[in-house]
Order: structure tokens, then C-alpha cells, then sequence
């Protein structure tokens, strides 16, 4: 079992009975569920789990399952190069980005990697805006209300700004 344990969403990997790659997710402020999925679940003989609440799930799991303690960006690059290769594609050099509830930008060369940037902003900001806006705070509620608006009512454009002079962008 894989966990990603973010600082909205804590995220699960896992083979199910038929053997087959399977995903539940659980907000990660409601670790009593996550626990109780787990120890609901039979076989498991390992966890490997990261990210930003990778440390308070694992001692409260660590009594129960033998716990290994991953860097986030490296699980990360071995679940990309595990796609890329699955659909087939040869790719060595790549720009990454990861988007939770901040945003990491890393460049990937080879079997290496830097961290060229980042950003706060990422789901924890659509969240944090949507419960000011809306006083919604639940992702599967906001997600579905991202469809009936227009961004076109709301954003402003390059075009906005220069109004309708060609812009150098």
C-alpha cells in the first residue's frame, strides 16, 4: 500500500483482490477513517507513505504495519516514470509539476532531478477561497460547481490589459 498523506487530501494506492491497481482517498484531517479503512483492509504487510502528514499518520499506524518513509518528489518521479513507461513513451528530460495543496515545479534530467520552483498556491487555495466565496468545504461539492460557471465572466485576459493592442505575450 502507497499513501499520500497531503495536507488536504490524504491519497491511497493499493492492489485490490483481482490484483488490479485501486485509489481511495480520505481528507487527511479525519485519520480515524483512514485508520479504520486500513485496519479493515487484510494482508497488508507494509506502508509505504509520504508527504506533508506522512509523519503524524505514521505513528499512529507504526504499532500496528511496518512503515517505510519516503521522499514525497522522489514518489512521485517513480509514479511518472512508471507511466511514461506504461504508455509507452521514452522520455529522460522533463519540467514536473506537482500540484496538491501547494505547487512544486522540478526539472528532471536523466536519473536526476532539481527543484527549480514552487508556489502556495495549488488545491489548498482553491479550497481556502471556496469556503470565503461559498462557505463550501468539501472537494467533491466544489468540483462539480467549477462546470457551470464561465471563466470568462471573471478572468482578466492579456488582451484585457493591453485592450486590443497585440501584446508582446
Amino acid at each position: 500500500i502507497g499513501i499520500d498523506a497531503g495536507g488536504t487530501l490524504t491519497k491511497i494506492a493499493y492492489l485490490n483482490e483481482q490484483k488490479q491497481l485501486a485509489f481511495e482517498k480520505f481528507y487527511s484531517n479525519d485519520q480515524n477513517k483512514i485508520i479504520d479503512w486500513l485496519m479493515n483492509q487484510t494482508g497488508i504487510k507494509q506502508i509505504c507513505i509520504t508527504g506533508g502528514k506522512a509523519k503524524q499518520l505514521q505513528q499512529l499506524l507504526s504499532d500496528s504495519y511496518k512503515i517505510v518513509e519516503l521522499n514525497e518528489f522522489e514518489a512521485t518521479l517513480v509514479g511518472v516514470r512508471y507511466i511514461l513507461k506504461e504508455e509507452k513513451y521514452d522520455i529522460n528530460n522533463f519540467i514536473l509539476t506537482n500540484i496538491g495543496t501547494g505547487t512544486s515545479i522540478h526539472y528532471v534530467y536523466n536519473d536526476k532531478y532539481i527543484r527549480a520552483g514552487g508556489t502556495g498556491v495549488g488545491g489548498g487555495t482553491i479550497m481556502g477561497l471556496s469556503k470565503l466565496l461559498t462557505n463550501i468545504d468539501h472537494f467533491e461539492d466544489v468540483i462539480p460547481l467549477t462546470k457551470l460557471g464561465s471563466r470568462k465572466e471573471l478572468d482578466i485576459t492579456v488582451g484585457d490589459i493591453y485592450g486590443g493592442i497585440l501584446s508582446p505575450i
